[in-house]
């Protein structure tokens, strides 16, 4: 034994004791054998029809001391549980862990649990869904397994983790409203009996003691060093999901990017509130030229999505999952913009392309709000709500009149949450969506409001009937309001729309042309001194 840095020499009897005393500890010490854990249960989730050889089957039941495991569940419901197509038998069954399906999804905070003696054990859950791509939340034993995780491409995700049970249950719980899908799970003991190895006798070793003088270190004197704070101009982050925990804020020319549509996901922290992504200045022409691309902001009905004042700025490959808000909200300054000596436009237009806005907005926020800059062109914005918590929104895109001249390609929107669809204000003209879907809003699927000259709408236009889970109650197709308005043209499809296919209201002005194809919808009458140039 070495014994470094003694100032003061020791008698060698003490010195002998502690060798002594070293050995006697030594002999006592046990050591854990390494030997693998054994299976204590597996469990299958699935119809009953879906058994796996080597698994207990759970078929949604709820919790039987006879049989040991089950569910419990505020409403008393017993667990949906699906097969799917899948070759692999522990991917091809499901149960919902916590929601329950009669006539829409209705949260339903729900445990499931499997008696066990105390003890510590490893266990292993496997969620996703073979059929649909879902968010999963379970915790097992106050250890959270799985937090608000995709199985993108309807993959399976598996969790292994050890935990300890303290009152003979094995408990897992789930976020409600978030239709987590169970797959399987393992359970296996994690602490194997210690084995004890035979004592060791060690010979007592006399060491001289070593008188080791003490050495000083003159301090060194480090000037501080200030570091600046992070410039936002690329703020780039990898695959993975990332916790904001305060607004990312853009300045002119930043790029804010991920690695790939849901593959970036960006999720608030639990102070987080308004907009996750915004810019400043909020005057003047604002942020100029910034990009946002390649990235997932998942909201979880806590933050807003984007709130950008600007111009010529990029949005590209972006998903926004339930904003408590707005997902998308653009504005300009109103009035005349700046010209530079040279004659050409210091900000104006901007370019958003293949965006996705799902579960978001409120009863009074739109998902979507496109006010500003003009001349703005979006390409391949789908906005989805169905049956949101939250209620009706009032619209699922709302243009206002900084907007004017605002081109959409391929817009679609979709689900029974929107009062009405494509919503513009008075004074926002030249509007054209073209190559559209417009679908299942309650009341009108377009809606120009009134002195909004110059429009086109183009595509397919599709009411759905009151019949078809809650839709429908003016099933208006589209409409325009006010004597102003002159120079729109029409070519759609109008579907379904049982209280007009095409609504003038209030002289309405002059609509230059319209062709459309009318299924099980009224045919509108052009008033005096538009010209109808052609329907079918």
């Amino acid at each position: 034994m070495n014994i470094v840095r003694i100032r003061n020499a020791v008698p060698t009897r003490v010195i002998v004791a502690f060798a002594v005393l070293i050995g006697a500890l030594a002999a006592s010490i046990s050591i854990s054998s390494t030997a693998s854990a054994a299976v204590v249960g597996q469990v299958n989730f699935g119809p009953s029809n879906a058994n796996v050889s080597g698994y207990q089957q759970d078929s949604g039941a709820l919790y039987s001391a006879g049989r040991g495991y089950g569910w419990s569940a505020s409403d008393g419901r017993t667990r949906q549980c699906f097969t799917r197509s899948d070759p692999n038998p522990l991917r091809n069954s499901i149960c919902r862990a916590d929601d329950y399906y009669s006539g829409g999804w209705i949260a339903s905070p729900a445990t499931w649990r499997y008696d066990i003696s105390n003890g510590q054990y490893t266990v292993t859950v496997a969620v996703g869904d073979p059929g649909a791509r879902q968010r999963h939340s379970v915790n097992v034993e106050g250890i959270q397994f799985f937090s608000e995780d995709r199985n993108e491409g309807k993959s399976m995700l598996t969790h292994t983790a050890d935990v300890t049970v303290s009152d003979g249950t094995l408990s897992l719980s789930f976020t409600p409203n978030r239709k987590t899908a169970i797959l399987w799970l393992r359970i296996e003991s994690s602490a194997p009996p210690p084995t004890t190895v035979p004592p060791t006798t060690v010979p007592p070793t006399t060491v001289p003691p070593t008188t080791v003088p003490p050495t000083t270190v003159p301090p060194t004197t480090v000037p501080p060093t200030t570091v600046p704070p992070p410039a936002p101009s690329g703020v780039s982050f990898p695959a993975g999901t990332h916790v904001v925990n305060s607004p990312i804020v853009l300045g002119s020319g930043d790029v804010l990017e991920g690695v790939g549509r849901d593959a970036t996901i960006l999720v608030p922290g639990p102070n987080l509130t308004g907009p996750m992504v915004r810019t400043t200045p909020t005057s003047g022409d604002g942020a100029v030229g910034f990009t946002i691309r390649d990235l997932t902001i998942d909201c979880a009905n806590q933050c807003e999505g984007m709130s950008l004042y600007g111009a010529r700025f990029v949005i590209r490959d972006v998903a926004v999952y339930d904003a408590e808000g707005w997902g998308l909200h653009t504005t300009w300054k109103g009035g005349s913009w700046t010209v530079t000596t040279d004659g050409r436009s210091k900000a104006m237009e901007a370019q958003i392309h293949n965006v996705l806005i799902t579960g978001s907005g409120t009863a009074s926020r739109p998902p979507v709000f496109i006010n500003g800059p003009h001349d703005t062109i979006i390409t391949d914005l789908i906005v989805g709500n169905h049956l949101e918590p939250g209620g009706l929104r009032p619209m699922a895109v709302e243009v206002g009149p900084l907007a004017f001249g605002t081109i959409f390609e391929r817009l679609h929107f979709w689900g029974e949450g929107h009062v009405n669809g494509l919503v513009v204000r008075a004074g926002a003209t030249g509007i054209v969506a073209s190559n559209s879907y417009l679908e299942g809003a309650h009341e009108r699927q377009a809606w120009f409001q009134g002195a909004n000259n110059s429009s086109q709408v183009s595509g397919r236009v599709q009411c759905f009937p009151t019949s078809l889970q809650g839709h429908g109650t003016l099933n208006i197709g589209i409409q325009y309001d006010g004597a102003t308005n002159s120079g729109h043209q029409v070519s759609t499809s109008l579907i379904n729309c049982t209280g007009g296919g095409l609504m003038l209201n209030g002289g309405a002005g002059q609509i230059s042309s319209f062709e459309f194809t009318v299924w099980n919808s009224p045919t509108p009458a052009a008033p005096a001194g538009s010209r109808l140039e052609r329907a079918g």
